[in-house]
């Protein structure tokens, strides 16, 4: 049976603007989660999770604004989109896949497969809802999480 790690760590990563060419680095409070299968060691779940928590750190600084010029990055809304997409369509229509092939394959017909059907559409929307719902967002209080090292602390 898997088992999930999860970490919250401060970690350092580096800032640069691409309007302005602004070079920081960054302390990040950072979310991660990892897995690891019954056979690995304890610290492979570990390990994933700080990996995971290190792109989360890089995805926040997107949504911070520039110490020396106070503006976005251009990739933050790309970022957002993906995770919506992958929350709102990709994952409802995997679950509406499942369960309408599984529906097929049982051989239900008729008013029973509209029931099953509609019932799976349900699913299909509460599982994007709450995949999104428990997803680490990088943009959530972004700017509070994230302390820009001055140049004596480099």
């Amino acid at each position: 049976m898997p088992e999930l790690s999860f970490v919250s760590v401060p970690l350092e990563t580096r800032f640069r603007c691409a309007h302005c060419g602004t070079y920081r680095r960054a302390l990040v409070q950072a979310l991660g989660q990892g897995g690891r299968n019954v056979w690995e060691s304890s610290e492979a779940g570990d390990e994933r999770a700080l990996a995971d928590a290190k792109k989360h750190a890089e995805r926040t600084l997107l949504f911070v604004p520039c110490p020396a010029c106070g503006k976005l990055s251009n990739l933050g809304p790309g970022v957002r989109l993906r995770i919506q997409l992958l929350c709102f369509v990709a994952m409802p229509l995997l679950v509406l896949a499942i369960c309408a092939g599984s529906a097929a394959w049982v051989g239900i017909d008729g008013a029973a497969a509209r029931i099953v059907f509609g019932v799976s559409f349900g699913i299909s929307i509460l599982s994007g809802v709450f995949a999104y719902a428990f997803h680490a967002k990088p943009w959530t209080k972004a700017e509070s999480r994230t302390q820009f090292l001055s140049a004596k602390e480099r």
